[in-house]
């Protein structure tokens, strides 16, 4: 046989590059897990401790027991904070700082979807900031601390209280004015033909297409794609249904210091700084990976004694007491930018050349480590790779002499989370 060619103008019919649009968490799922989660609640009333609720649920669940253990594990923590355990049938409602978090086992179309129509109840009284929402919770940045808002008012009231036709009002600012369906609009335009394919557009290009093609097919069918693929606003009004006749239950938490171990999954993602917030079991991570990346840079030690640069070597391969190759100094100051530049200055004060004030406090800086270096040993080169944590917050954390490594590892972690905090106000 023949195989015909023929050029063709359009690139986009190039092998795409995009892996595809990630599948949603279908409802069904979602509501399997909160049945999950409402098993463990309930074995964890009946046994207390951990290690009989892992057993019975990994013949419930076919899973591996490390993967059973850390569910079981977050579950118990979250139990801990106080908190009610959401599940399929029960809605919590968790405050904290400026965050509300809404708990919920419906599905990624669901949860967007009455994320939506809260938004828009909210909208009215000008309370949203800003809103995301995941499989299995809803996240709203408010413009007031929760601890300044009657949620149960709120929600039970002004949100799941209101009549039908207010929530058909609802859906339908959501459907047409939110319109947040600019994309699908894009691909059905082009698919009709109204917009060349691959177009790139961006802001209010995109927010101009509703305007544009109001009162056409292109519209209708976006509508349309959008209520069977992308919404589902008899799911929402199920719900609010559901709770208005007690069928579905509704919890209220408010948490103080951290939110509670369920909202973190959502919360690190959008909070400056989440290591501030973590809960306990998620803080332990942290501290392990900070180990690990510690302990697998590799770093310069600069002799103050007979001025050897010793480079790239690892942290992990150190001794407890580190000393120079060459002439067994302990004075040695870990260097982890410009070694060339602090070696030379170094030469440069053996040669009893004047230093400005920038190679006086380069070198200054050094020695302050290197005295550090021989006073604690390995501990202090550890400590001031840390980002953030210089000679003297290295010096205050050191002096605590620490009986484990654990604690030790803790403390660096608070210091550098210190830092990442008060940095922006700092003068200079």
């Amino acid at each position: 046989g023949k195989v015909y060619v023929l050029p063709v103008n359009d690139p986009t019919a190039a092998i795409p590059g995009w892996d595809g649009q990630i599948l949603p968490v279908p409802g069904a799922l979602a509501v399997r897990v909160g049945e999950y989660r409402k098993q463990i609640d309930r074995l964890l009333d009946e046994h207390k401790t951990r290690a009989p609720v892992v057993e019975k649920f990994s013949r419930i669940w076919p899973a591996d027991p490390y993967g059973v253990r850390r569910v079981v594990e977050e579950i118990e923590t979250h139990r801990a904070t106080g908190a009610p355990v959401p599940t399929n049938d029960r809605v919590l409602i968790e405050g904290f700082d400026r965050y509300i978090i809404i708990h919920t086992h419906f599905g990624d179309v669901l949860n967007f979807t009455l994320g939506e129509v809260i938004e828009e109840l909210f909208r009215r009284q000008g309370l949203v900031r800003m809103w995301w929402w995941d499989s299995y919770r809803i996240l709203y940045e408010m413009t007031a601390d929760t601890a300044d808002l009657d949620l149960e008012d709120l929600f039970l009231k002004q949100v799941f209280g209101v009549d039908e036709p207010v929530l058909g009002g609802a859906c339908h600012g959501v459907l047409h004015r939110h319109f947040p369906w600019e994309l699908q609009m894009k691909q059905i335009a082009e698919r009709f033909g109204a917009l060349s394919r691959g177009r790139l557009m961006y802001g209010g290009a995109m927010k101009e297409l509703q305007i544009r093609f109001r009162l056409t097919p292109i519209y209708d069918e976006t509508i349309r794609e959008a209520q069977v693929e992308r919404a589902d606003f008899e799911g929402v009004k199920k719900i609010f249904k559901q709770i208005k006749e007690q069928n579905m239950e509704v919890k209220f938490f408010r948490s103080k210091d951290k939110p509670t171990p369920l909202a973190y999954h959502i919360l690190y993602r959008h909070v400056d700084i989440p290591e501030l917030i973590a809960p306990e079991n998620v803080a332990a991570d942290n501290m392990a990976r900070l180990r690990i990346s510690i302990e697998g840079r590799a770093i310069d030690l600069l002799c103050f004694e007979c001025t050897n640069l010793a480079t790239d070597i690892t942290i992990a391969g150190l001794p407890d007491h580190p000393s120079c190759p060459k002439c067994d100094s302990k004075l040695l100051a870990p260097v982890f930018w410009s070694s060339g530049y602090v070696t030379s200055v170094l030469h440069k004060k053996r040669n009893k050349a004047t230093l400005d004030e920038n190679e006086q406090k380069a070198l200054t800086r050094a020695r302050r480590s290197a005295d550090l270096v021989i006073a604690y040993g390995r501990r202090a080169v550890i400590a001031q790779s840390v980002y953030g944590i210089g000679p003297q917050t290295a010096s205050r954390v050191l002096s605590k002499m620490h009986e484990s490594d654990d604690e030790f590892y803790k403390d660096l972690l608070e210091a550098k989370l210190q830092f990442i905090t008060t940095r922006p106000y700092w003068n200079n």
